[in-house]
């Protein structure tokens, strides 16, 4: 904005913004969006209460330095959040319509680092491996979603995020679960990939039970990490019921939901914000 226009709205999808601003040094201090290496930048316009992933070459950071110490600091929410967060790109990036062969071994990766240091970093905020593991996930996933995408949990995220102020990965950690039920049956090969990959399932279950038990782990996940239901985290349910319609055709038009394995109309999306808010 400082070299280009000055209206954020001129940067809002589907356009892509390719121009060279100014040279920015991307510095993690949360292992979570990987945005020191991708091509978006999420802004909220505060005029409309709009949350608008810009995109394009031109955001992508001149440099990228990765510090895992940088997030010893960090409350357990925020940890455990931006860890889903992690997972939700990696999940995401492998089921996406634009997977391609070099953003999988990425996205496998990420989900397998994830499930593997999370456990771990919420015993002992401390163990500098586990938080290594979840910061170089966190960069990983970045790196995977920026070649192949993300999806709809990320289409249905945003909204929620910016009407009702939940943070990012808790949005995330909201309607991972219920999503990833609704699309399992479309991308079932794929998932069941994720499934092992984060030792949900074993490697020698068929692709059938590792979905199923992805789907319970997800839940577990959220169970165990004290997830809160959208109503436990204080959204009024009637507000919630008011906004369902504009939520869902932002998520609409945003893109990511048609790279979804399976793609959801408007009604469909309000239908999961609602099992999402029943959910747990």
């Amino acid at each position: 904005m400082a070299k280009y226009s000055k209206n954020i709205q001129d940067y809002k999808p589907p356009s892509t913004f390719n121009k060279k601003g100014l040279p920015i040094i991307g510095i993690p201090t949360t292992a979570g969006t990987g945005s020191e290496v991708t091509h978006h930048a999420v802004i909220i316009d505060s005029k409309n209460n709009e949350k608008i992933s810009c995109r394009g070459e031109g955001f992508v950071p001149t440099c990228a330095i990765v510090d895992y110490d940088l997030t010893l600091s960090k409350p357990r929410r925020l940890t455990i959040d931006s860890a889903i967060d992690t997972l939700t790109h990696g999940i995401e990036a492998y089921v996406s319509k634009k997977a391609t062969l070099f953003s999988d071994r990425m996205a496998l990766d990420t989900i397998r680092l994830v499930t593997q240091n999370i456990y771990a970093v919420d015993r002992d905020p401390k163990d500098l491996k586990a938080r290594e593991g979840l910061m170089l996930a966190a960069t990983l996933g970045g790196l995977a979603f920026s070649n192949a995408s993300i999806c709809l949990v990320h289409g249905m995220s945003r909204p929620l995020g910016s009407n009702f102020k939940v943070p990012h990965g808790l949005s995330n950690a909201m309607l991972l679960p219920t999503i990833t039920e609704f699309s399992i049956d479309h991308a079932k090969s794929r998932y069941a990939d994720c499934s092992r990959a984060g030792n949900f399932a074993s490697q020698d279950d068929e692709d059938d039970i590792a979905c199923e038990k992805l789907i319970k782990g997800l839940y577990k996940m959220n169970k165990d990490f004290d997830v809160p239901s959208m109503k436990k985290f204080g959204i009024n349910e009637k507000n919630f019921e008011e906004k369902l319609k504009n939520m869902a055709t932002d998520a609409e038009v945003s893109g990511a939901p048609n790279l979804n394995p399976r793609v959801p109309s408007v009604n469909e999306m309000i239908d999961l914000y609602g099992k999402a808010w029943r959910a747990f």
